[in-house]
């Protein structure tokens, strides 16, 4: 395959393409359904054990980042498969990291978790959650997880915010969990969509790539356009990083600081975050765009 993809940034790598239309179609649909497929094993699974993630911030149990384990997984292999199958080598993945990916990958995760703390804490302007929806996730949480729900502090009608115990289990299997989830994520959304579609040019890549990965999320999230614009955004910047290091480790490790941050500042998960209220689905999506364009000016920069 040929290394030159014509596209305007200069490569770090040298990442290979693959020419026409019919074969990157059929490879590309097939990630897709392998998507499918595990979304709706792990949909199944989720509500074989009563977990909704779209209640709120309900406490979950190990059992369902077992679920996420197993499903992201599952996902990775069967992606690495597809992708080996159509005539790809690990080499063409970008699993090189170099001391520029490690500086740069240390300087982004600083930022990821900066800037996930000033949007967590400024401005201070109420809850966005109940401004938008009518009502509070602190109370959809207590309907469900009832008087055991493990909480430091309560929080009624502006009182503090409620806290709840850290649990350093739970935390390191949800942490497997979304390591998975991210690798996957940049295998099938980075990886194959820039291996099967840069030779139509990379803005064709990255808007296919984006709107495909912004969907995905928003059918297990629900949509509004704060969280479109949340997606869309991250699936851009995490693209860009890619095909300018070319180096899968540097994006996936980007991907998961992200994840971790959401996980434990914007949108906090009981029993592994200490506190409760997500942040408003504006900023949810002001801070992705500004991730995205710190990670896109510092690695113009770098790899320029």
């Amino acid at each position: 395959m040929a290394s030159e993809t014509g596209i305007i940034f200069s490569l770090h790598s040298g990442l290979t393409c693959r020419p026409g239309i019919v074969e990157p179609f059929i490879v590309t649909l097939g990630l897709l359904l392998l998507t499918a497929l595990f979304f709706v094993t792990g949909l199944l699974a989720l509500r074989k054990i009563g977990f909704d993630q779209r209640n709120g911030p309900v406490r979950p149990g190990i059992r369902i980042f077992l679920v996420g384990i197993f499903c992201n997984t599952g996902l990775l292999i069967a992606s690495i498969g597809v992708l080996f199958y159509a005539g790809y080598t690990p080499r063409d993945f970008g699993l090189a990291l170099s001391n520029t990916d490690i500086i740069v990958m240390l300087g982004l995760v600083t930022a990821v978790v900066v800037l996930s703390g000033l949007f967590r804490h400024f401005p201070r302007s109420g809850n966005g959650f109940e401004r938008s929806h009518g009502t509070s996730q602190n109370e959809s949480s207590d309907a469900t997880l009832g008087k055991s729900s493990h909480l430091d502090a309560s929080s009624r009608d502006g009182a503090p915010a409620k806290r709840y115990r850290f649990h350093p289990g739970l935390f390191a299997i949800s942490l497997l969990a979304l390591t998975a989830g991210a690798l996957q994520e940049e295998v099938i959304f980075r990886v194959g969509f820039w291996l099967e579609w840069a030779s139509l040019g990379w803005p064709f890549a990255l808007i296919l790539s984006s709107v495909f990965f912004a969907a995905v999320h928003l059918i297990t999230t629900g949509s509004n356009r704060w969280k479109l614009l949340s997606w869309f955004s991250g699936g851009v910047g995490l693209f860009v990083v890619y095909i300018l290091s070319g180096s899968l480790w540097l994006v996936a490790i980007i991907h998961l600081a992200r994840n971790v941050t959401n996980m434990l500042w914007l949108k906090p998960v009981p029993g592994i975050s200490p506190l409760s209220r997500p942040v408003s689905d504006r900023k949810l999506g002001t801070s992705a765009v500004c991730m995205a364009m710190v990670q896109v000016l510092v690695c113009l920069f770098a790899y320029s």
